[in-house]
């Protein structure tokens, strides 16, 4: 149980990175970003990549979530697009 509570709270994290990149509409140079967020009484990290796209208006955006201290292997890992707005 405790397993598929962290994948849960691990993909909300990733799905809020990627909301927030769009909302804050960041459009810039391919680059990688990195943090921390407290969610669920735990510490998570979340690694970004924002890459380009044959289409010169559209970034892909994927994130990579991890349980601080384990960063051996994610425990969500979630894929978004971004057009220029």
């Amino acid at each position: 149980a405790q397993y598929l509570q962290d994948k849960t709270v691990a993909n909300w994290i990733a799905l809020n990175q990627i909301s927030l990149i769009r909302a804050k509409r960041e459009w810039g140079t391919v680059s990688n970003k990195q943090g921390s967020v407290d969610m669920a009484h735990r510490e998570w990290l979340w690694k970004l990549k924002i890459i380009k796209t044959d289409d010169v208006n559209m970034r892909r955006l994927e994130v990579d979530v991890y349980i601080e201290g384990d960063e051996k292997q994610a425990l969500a890992s979630m894929s978004g697009f971004m057009g220029k707005l």
